[in-house]
């Protein structure tokens, strides 16, 4: 009967209608072509996934646009992202989908409510689990957006990443930060704490089951979950494990992450169906076999997902499945060829989608193939059935970005007119318009961490010396190199208690730790003294505009500043190759952070030296500026003014290209583009 109806699929698949042994593929195309009748499924072939997605939404679209009442249509996926791609795609449209083969409740918005707070507690208050917990949908504890704010500034801004009581102290100031306007403690964090220690207990099933459901109604989300339907599946699933609770088996005191798994796993095993009323439904091969619809679209008809292989069995071959009496690779088949037949002869519109993709290999199935080529000539990678108007983009050759800006701001830091000369583009986005990419916690430090360790430890162990009168020489060497591991340890024990990440950068510096001490008595034995670590510094750039005096306040933090017979001494700690360092002091026209604390420190006296402290494992070097200070110094006074005046004028910004590697501007510049 399907044979008849369609014989276009006769001709394409005669092994479904027992014809194995007929003419040849052209011959039975031939024959279908001199008296073409039935349905024709229509091919929908892209080059790519996302444009499979597009044609099969657009064919969707199309069907329910153009008749009223729309028709039943079935969306039958081999495929699961492409079937999410296109329902999503869809609902953009305003077509809602049956999705007849449900989600896991595990998978639902609903089970954040739950899981993600046993994953917070399962991480000792980790902050991106317990962050995401309170991102949830249903949870809206008291004090909901100040509790937020506060973990997430303590991660960001803190040294707090997890432990439930780090929480409380917002994880302290990062080291070298200005002091920070700390706010008070939220309100919901003496409760939040509290839940946390309850539920974090080895106790019974009944007992978590107890904490959780305090949790979620303290937090809000009882009354939101049973206002939603899947939220009312999960209450019912926690109420079920409540009364089984008491059974023998479960009366044992479990730990949390135990906990956890039960809940997790029950979830697994539960589907939720939304009630979606439409008149198109999402499903499965198997679903769908034997079903009336007026329309069909089949999608993802890939090489390996049409047919799909059967189910593995370990230890099963094709002989040993046969003895057993299990479906073959060939009964399969032969079983998905008849459902897809069934589907296509009985609705009155079909198409199936596929591609042909060169980047990851995926080819339309064998079926497709030979259904085409009884369709139409040529290649199937040549045509693509376009439903509605085709477009087309064309390539315009992108331009240099050099905007300007509307006027200076009044007050940038060193680290801005270092960017001004490196890439006026990134000034212009950083400092100009005031970009900023998000904080981010750090959950395994990096240079930049340690960085900020180092400068800590060594303005801790000067300035503890020079309160003691004590001096690095030879003799005092052993006492010295005591105050210096104390300084360490000190800040290791406060990084270490947020987590074992810190470890790595740590040792880093212990590598460095004899190195230093040899260069500090070195230097001291030359006559240089410490006078003060980490202080502010300030200068003002002022110049006549068109519309008169204008003035420009730089600010910066001075590393270290020294004295000896000749003046004052800059120090700038860096951890980077001494080279690289050599390579930036050796041009100090563009040296703009030597040159300008140089220029701070001289508001308090001559300055001698200005350079660059490298710290590194197998050696700490000085790299000074290739020129005295006072050279350099009248320079920048000249210059500086003269830039900042054009800028203020309106001159144009272009984007160098220089300083791309790590540029948080890069996205804006679109460098890739126009180099």
């Amino acid at each position: 009967a399907p044979g008849a109806a369609a014989p276009v699929l006769r001709a394409a698949w005669p092994e479904r209608f027992g014809e194995d042994a007929v003419a040849g593929l052209r011959e039975r195309r031939d024959a279908w072509r001199r008296a073409p009748s039935g349905p024709v499924p229509t091919l929908l072939h892209a080059a790519d996934r996302e444009r499979e997605a597009q044609l099969a939404a657009q064919w969707v679209h199309a069907r329910l646009a153009a008749a009223s009442p729309p028709p039943r249509l079935a969306i039958i996926a081999a495929d699961r992202w492409l079937a999410r791609r296109v329902r999503a795609l869809l609902e953009r449209a305003g077509v809602l989908i049956d999705d007849r083969e449900g989600w896991l409740l595990s998978t639902t918005v609903a089970a954040t409510a739950a899981i993600g707070w046993l994953d917070a507690i399962a991480s000792d208050g980790y902050y991106d689990d317990l962050l995401g917990w309170l991102d949830s949908r249903h949870v809206r504890p008291p004090g909901h957006a100040a509790l937020s704010a506060w973990v997430e500034r303590s991660a960001t801004r803190g040294r707090y990443l997890r432990g439930w009581q780090g929480l409380r102290s917002g994880g302290g100031a990062a080291a070298g930060a200005d002091p920070p306007e700390v706010p008070e403690l939220p309100e919901a964090l003496d409760a939040l704490l509290a839940l946390a220690e309850r539920q974090s207990r080895t106790q019974t099933l009944a007992a978590h089951l107890a904490c959780l459901e305090q949790t979620l109604r303290w937090a809000g989300a009882t009354r939101r979950l049973a206002a939603d339907a899947a939220g009312r599946q999960l209450l019912g699933l926690l109420e079920g494990l409540r009364r089984a609770s008491g059974q023998l088996a479960l009366a044992r005191p479990i730990a949390p992450i135990e906990f956890r798994a039960v809940l997790g796993l029950v979830m697994e095993r539960h589907r939720f169906f939304g009630s979606v009323d439409s008149p198109v439904q999402l499903l499965t091969p198997a679903d769908a076999a034997g079903r009336d619809f007026d329309a069909v679209i089949v999608l993802g008809a890939a090489e390996g997902a049409l047919p799909s292989p059967p189910r593995p069995l370990p230890l099963l071959n094709e002989a040993l499945r046969t003895l057993l009496g299990v479906p073959t690779a060939r009964e399969s088949a032969d079983a998905q060829q008849r459902d897809l037949v069934l589907l296509l002869v009985l609705a009155a519109d079909s198409a199936i989608t596929c591609r042909t993709d060169r980047t990851d290999g995926t080819r339309p199935s064998p079926w497709v193939e030979r259904l085409d080529a009884v369709l139409a000539d040529g290649a199937l990678h040549d045509r693509v059935d376009l439903p509605g108007v085709p477009r087309r983009l064309l390539a315009v050759p992108a331009e240099r970005p050099a905007p300007a800006l509307a006027r200076l701001p009044a007050r940038v830091s060193v680290g801005a007119i270092e960017r001004l000369v490196d890439c006026p583009f990134r000034f212009i986005a950083m400092d100009g318009w005031g970009l900023r990419e998000a904080d981010e916690a750090v959950d395994i430090p990096g240079v930049r961490e340690r960085g900020e360790w180092v400068h800590e430890i060594l303005d801790r162990f000067h300035r503890g010396l020079a309160r003691d009168g004590l001096r690095p020489d030879a003799q005092t060497r052993d006492a010295v190199r005591e105050r210096l591991v104390a300084a360490t340890e000190a800040v290791a024990a406060r990084e270490l208690a947020a987590g074992g990440g810190a470890l790595g950068e740590l040792a880093e510096w212990r590598a460095v730790l004899d190195r230093y001490l040899d260069w500090a008595i070195a230097d001291a034995a030359a006559g240089w003294r410490w006078v003060e670590g980490e202080q502010d510094g300030r200068i003002e750039v002022a110049w006549t505009g068109p519309s008169g005096a204008r003035a420009l306040q730089v600010d910066g933090r001075l590393d270290r500043l020294d004295e000896g017979a000749q003046g004052l001494r800059v120090v700038d700690y860096k951890l980077g190759s001494p080279d690289r360092l050599r390579r930036i002091a050796a041009t100090p026209s563009r040296a703009a952070q030597l040159a300008l604390y140089a220029w701070m420190a001289s508001l308090r006296g001559a300055v001698a030296a200005t350079g660059y402290l490298s710290l590194r494992r197998d050696r700490v070097a000085w790299v000074p500026l290739a020129q005295p200070p006072a050279e350099v110094l009248e320079g920048w006074r000249e210059r500086l003014p003269r830039y900042l005046a054009r800028i203020d004028a309106g001159e144009p910004l272009a984007a160098s290209g220089s300083t791309c590697e790590h540029c948080a501007s890069r996205g804006l510049c679109r460098k890739g583009h126009w180099s």
